[in-house]
């Protein structure tokens, strides 16, 4: 094992509660444990300083050999100084930084890999002579083709100044993100279906699927399953799929559902802002639990799990942790995207308004648990974390 990585995340990488954070902890702590040597380095705002305590608890629970931290200025005061670079990613734009970064990469191991786990990250990197990027080996971890995310909200909104902002930017990610996946030695991306995608639109030297690792251990193995009909949608609630489409099932879906069948109850939990919710807590059967310290109690008590989402792109992180308890998503196909689960076997696939209501009018606890077993078995078969991270070693070390 020869291979050493600086690991850059854009952000404090503890607790790994949303999607993005647990795919940096399972990805980065499974590299560690094949026996890589990892120096993690977070990027974090000015405004979050992390003590030495905290920096070397984060070290010990990612296994990693290091632990550094660098400190950005704020998203507005980036992007004012640099409107070429997308307005999330100017902050991570400053030459300040790349100094900092490139003087802990030097003093750690110059020929060590740079894994850019999102493309934020990587601003910096495009404010370093093209001789000096020359010399180093670079990846990314792409967790999801960005600027769709981007043309995706500006189709959808009806503001027609707002459209040609989020047009505007969604040109500036594009950019952005096809110049970094061309200046890379290797792509690594979250799903077959962003892969072939990254390659069409940006033609990157390497691309492989590395999906995003997720432990099974004992979860959903106990044989427990409740036999009330318990809905439970869990994920960050400002994240706009999430937000958006949450806020649609709750609107069209969910007062016709449970007025055609009074036994469904409906708990929603997550971090992120919430004030946007608080119109729909006086729905009957809806239950706001708002972050969880412990994941495994409100799984437990599920007899499924929402998966309302209707763009974005990558994996749905919070979809494979529905599995690796043994519970059935009901959603979209795109809120399953990149899992490999099959419509009626492993998932109950809902596109429109009709198909939500006439899901959950034939919703049974008996069937939902036979789809979360299938759903555990592909999970296991999949996103295995050793087996995730070996397949990746195994393309860095190309490098």
């Amino acid at each position: 094992m020869a291979t050493r990585l600086f690991w850059v995340t854009v952000k404090w990488p503890l607790p790994a509660e949303d999607g993005g954070r647990q795919a940096t902890f399972h990805l980065a702590r499974g590299m560690a444990d094949l026996g890589t040597e990892v120096h993690l380095l977070a990027i974090v705002p000015a405004s979050e300083p992390r003590s030495e305590a905290e920096i070397e608890a984060a070290r010990l629970a990612f296994g990693a050999a290091r632990m550094s931290v660098v400190y950005r200025s704020s998203t507005r005061a980036g992007w004012l100084r640099r409107p070429w670079f997308p307005a999330t990613v100017a902050s991570f734009a400053s030459k300040q930084l790349a100094r900092s970064i490139l003087a802990l990469h030097a003093a750690w191991d110059p020929s060590s890999v740079i894994v850019f786990d999102g493309m934020h990250g990587a601003a910096w990197l495009k404010l370093v002579p093209a001789r000096v990027r020359a010399r180093l080996k670079l990846a990314h971890r792409s967790h999801n083709v960005e600027c769709n995310l981007w043309w995706l909200a500006a189709r959808q909104t009806r503001n027609p100044a707002r459209r040609l902002a989020l047009q505007a930017q969604a040109w500036v990610v594009q950019r952005f993100e096809g110049w970094l996946c061309r200046e890379v030695g290797l792509v690594a991306s979250v799903s077959r279906d962003d892969a072939q995608l990254l390659q069409l639109m940006y033609r990157p030297r390497t691309i492989t699927v590395t999906p995003i690792g997720m432990p099974v251990g004992e979860r959903g193995r106990d044989g427990y399953f409740p036999t009330r009909a318990n809905l439970l949608f869990l994920g960050k609630m400002d994240w706009p799929p999430n937000r958006d489409g949450l806020k649609w099932f709750l609107q069209e879906v969910w007062p016709e559902a449970r007025a055609a069948r009074p036994d469904l109850e409906l708990t929603i939990a997550g971090a992120g802002q919430s004030a946007w919710l608080d119109p729909y807590l006086g729905l009957p059967g809806l239950k706001f639990l708002g972050r969880v310290p412990e994941l495994d109690p409100v799984y437990r008590e599920a007899s499924a799990c929402l998966v309302p989402i209707f763009f974005g792109s990558g994996t749905r992180v919070k979809a494979i942790e529905a599995g690796t308890y043994a519970r059935a998503c009901v959603g979209s196909e795109i809120g399953v995207e990149g899992i490999g689960y099959e419509a009626g076997r492993s998932y109950l696939r809902a596109e429109s308004r009709e198909d939500w209501l006439r899901v959950l009018r034939e919703f049974s606890p008996a069937q939902a648990q036979a789809v979360g077993l299938a759903a555990r078995a592909r999970v296991i078969e999949e996103f295995d974390p050793a087996r995730v991270a070996r397949r990746l070693f195994d393309q860095l070390e190309r490098l």
